[in-house]
């Protein structure tokens, strides 16, 4: 329990508590208290239904209520009941209703109501309430302007206003509209310089003006006005 079990690194998440949560690509998770300093090991049993679904680890986050959830490449979402010490899984279970659509969690986010908010690769995005434990999937849908733009979802934000912003492979960037659960979508445009610079996007994070800053894959960074709907590149 002295170091790392493994050195492929694909999420970095500190909680509440000063303790960092290391998601790695085949060793689990691994608990850091930047107090103490040993690390402990979160990995996949075989002999307990209990532990972690998948060794393989996309997603940490920590609620409001103080648990942890962990999204993985290939096994779906896992709920650490830390009190407990016990793992909830929730999976894709194909024509079950309310269920999660999508194993890979790439991206995990909380609303101000307590929602959860999972961006999976392939199964696009999902609503958790935790109060009917039941999911909402949202999916692209080619006959629907409205519906979100892509399926296969890199990053969640919710800034400051409480708005969630989806960050896309193919799709751009998305912007959940509650009232209605719709989306609106912004795309490269050829022929609009102030239109995003590419719909591959992997990162989204918010300055002090509230102004979005957009990491793309292959069209460098953007800065984007939400009061303008327009994008600078850099």
């Amino acid at each position: 329990n002295g170091s790392m079990n493994n050195d492929s690194i694909a999420s970095l998440y500190e909680d509440k508590s000063g303790i960092l949560w290391i998601g790695t690509y085949g060793g689990g998770v691994n608990q850091l208290d930047l107090m103490r300093k040993p690390f402990i090991h979160i990995h996949t049993t075989e002999q307990e239904s209990n532990s972690l679904s998948d060794n393989y680890i996309w997603s940490v986050y920590e609620d409001q209520s103080g648990d942890l959830w962990i999204g993985t490449f290939l096994g779906g979402l896992n709920l650490y009941h830390r009190t407990e010490n016990r793992f909830e899984h929730f999976s894709d279970r194909s024509n079950v209703p309310d269920a999660l659509k999508g194993n890979a969690v790439t991206s995990i986010a909380e609303d101000r109501s307590g929602n959860l908010w999972f961006g999976t690769y392939g199964g696009g995005l999902n609503r958790y309430d935790p109060r009917t434990s039941r999911f909402t999937n949202y999916l692209a849908s080619k006959s629907d302007p409205r519906s979100i733009s892509d399926n296969l979802v890199w990053k969640l934000h919710i800034d400051r206003r409480d708005q969630l912003w989806i960050g896309t492979e193919l799709g751009g960037l998305n912007q959940f509209i509650k009232k209605s659960g719709t989306f609106v979508c912004y795309t490269h445009d050829p022929n609009n310089r102030s239109s995003i610079s590419h719909n591959y996007v992997l990162a989204i994070q918010e300055d002090s003006s509230a102004k979005l800053w957009i990491g793309t894959y292959g069209g460098g960074l953007n800065r984007f006005d939400p009061g303008t709907g327009t994008f600078t590149h850099y």
